[in-house]
């Protein structure tokens, strides 16, 4: 409903035009950060020529801006995968549900550092509490499946039931190492020189 709606705020073939292009932006994202993060390391000065090859490939018309564009989307990405100290555990993995007919690419599976509130032992020192449990927050490393999105926009409940569904693909294949975080990745507009990004817990 979400798109439905988008494009008739757009307007017939105008707004169809759009979204391919920024669907066929996004399918390319996805690629990079694949490569990013199976490589380790990512050279921005043939992010160009990646783009034009992309271009080529697809038979779509070459967007200068683009690059600038991905440039700083990447960026965002390697930004996330510093601040959470990822480490990948699969990269666009093909699973299905052999049960619930569904099958799908998880972007990236991993583990990552995440803060967590709650009890683990710290207490008031003084005042009324004095000796009472406090709650405090402790980092524990988390299986994770991380869905991304290249939209700038709000994350739709949509993305909720993908996910879902992704973990429990996950799960069933790989038992031994189930997902405990279902998470939505996106890049956002820069504020000044300072990679900016949205990451959103859907667990609950």
């Amino acid at each position: 409903p979400h798109l439905i709606q988008w494009l008739i705020s757009k307007g017939g073939d105008e707004g169809k035009a759009e979204a391919e292009e920024r669907a066929n932006y996004g399918t390319l994202y996805h690629a990079e950060c694949g490569q990013l993060m199976i490589n380790k390391t990512y050279d921005l000065d043939k992010l160009d020529k990646r783009v034009k090859e992309y271009c080529e490939i697809e038979k779509i018309e070459y967007k200068i801006e683009w690059v600038d564009e991905m440039r700083k989307d990447l960026l965002a990405f390697a930004q996330f995968l510093i601040d959470y100290k990822v480490q990948p555990l699969a990269v666009e993995i093909m699973l299905y549900h052999p049960y619930d007919g569904y099958a799908g690419a998880l972007d990236l599976v991993c583990t990552l550092e995440l803060e967590e509130k709650g009890f683990y032992g710290d207490t008031y020192l003084s005042g009324e509490k004095k000796g009472q449990p406090k709650e405090s927050k402790k980092s524990f490393r988390r299986t994770a499946v991380i869905d991304l999105k290249s939209g700038r926009k709000s994350f739709y409940e949509s993305y909720e039931l993908q996910l879902a569904c992704y973990k429990f693909m996950w799960d069933f294949h790989f038992p031994e190492m189930p997902v405990e975080r279902i998470m939505n990745f996106s890049p956002k507009d820069w504020r000044g020189q300072t990679p900016s990004y949205n990451l959103k817990d859907q667990t609950d």
